[in-house]
């Protein structure tokens, strides 16, 4: 399944919406930026298809290490 560009577009904002649900300790522009940045390091790669999963992983962690333990 290849990704176009409004498709990234919308996984990058439901990516987003979703981390900021998970993390609520972390101020929505720190998400936002964490995911954006997390997105970028994969631009230019030929198979955009595992873009999304793998851009939230890499968010998840950088996320967790900012989040207060509870």
């Amino acid at each position: 399944m290849e990704l176009t560009a409004d498709d990234e577009s919308r996984a990058v904002q439901e990516l987003i919406d979703r981390l900021v649900g998970q993390f609520p300790s972390v101020p929505p522009e720190s998400v936002r930026d964490i995911v954006n940045a997390c997105w970028r390091e994969f631009t230019g790669r030929p198979i955009r298809a595992f873009v999304p999963v793998l851009a939230e992983r890499s968010a998840r962690q950088q996320l967790r290490s900012k989040a207060p333990a509870d």
